[in-house]
């Protein structure tokens, strides 16, 4: 938004120049100037309600990445939601550590999430950043997924804890509430990722009641298996995988997961 305005400025600051430079033109040329107003005001209007929504499973710091591990790609990860201009992250496999590393790096985002071993700060946190100007939190959650999910543990053959993050925001452009649920399913358990997609929609229309809801999160699926097809039930489903406008993993010969 700064560079749109420094760009409009310095257009409007040419215009000014040549209204003194061309005096007979000047009726024409003060026309043409506040279409540009007009037209800068409704891009940035429109700009405005727009909601950027990243999902991002920045990996877990593990010493034997070497040199790919997490102190020599924080700044990476970071940058990548700076240059997107995200308004909502949905991360994925972030230690307590690195959690805190982008709230550093990111002064402007809140987060809200909690560790999956204890709910507290123990295991990969499904955690949630928003722009702290422009979101307001009403209310926020964490469930497990498995046939407790009010407390830490695992479910079904998975291998390891997963849970859910979610949050009710109100955007304070457009004064609309929605909600965002934040997850990551299990790598090894089929059972487990068929019965996770289950709960997942079931709290979904526990939780939210209502069509104005975001899901992020890695599924350890593909678009034709059984976990994914399970959205369906909901209405009007937009998927990202044939619709967003980037990818940072591979397409056609890759698999989206």
């Amino acid at each position: 938004m700064g560079s749109q305005m420094k760009n409009f400025n310095l257009t409007v600051h040419y215009y000014l120049k040549t209204i003194r430079c061309h005096k007979p033109y000047l009726k024409i040329i003060l026309v043409l100037l506040v279409c540009l107003i007009l037209h800068s005001c409704v891009s940035q209007n429109c700009a405005r309600k727009t909601i950027r929504v990243l999902t991002f499973n920045i990996r877990v710091n593990v010493e034997s990445d070497s040199l790919n591990a997490w102190p020599f790609r924080k700044d990476i990860a970071a940058s990548m939601i700076r240059f997107h201009h995200a308004d909502i992250v949905g991360v994925q496999e972030a230690l307590i550590d690195q959690v805190r590393d982008l709230a550093e790096r990111l002064p402007q985002y809140n987060w809200l999430g909690v560790g999956r071993d204890d709910g507290r700060e123990a295991g990969e946190f499904m955690v949630i950043y928003y722009l702290e100007e422009r979101f307001r939190v009403l209310k926020h959650g964490t469930f497990w997924l498995s046939e407790h999910p009010d407390i830490p543990g695992l479910g079904w053959d998975a291998a390891c804890n997963r849970i859910v993050t979610w949050s009710q925001f109100v955007d304070g452009t457009s004064g609309k509430t929605f909600y965002l649920f934040n997850t990551h399913f299990d790598h090894v358990g089929k059972i487990a990722r068929a019965e996770s997609a289950r709960l997942l929609l079931k709290y979904i229309k526990e939780i939210a009641g209502n069509p104005h809801v975001i899901v992020t999160g890695d599924f350890n699926t593909t678009p034709n298996a059984l976990p994914y097809q399970y959205r369906l039930d909901l209405q009007r489903v937009y998927t990202t995988w044939s619709g967003c406008a980037f990818h940072h993993h591979p397409r056609g010969g890759g698999r989206a997961i």
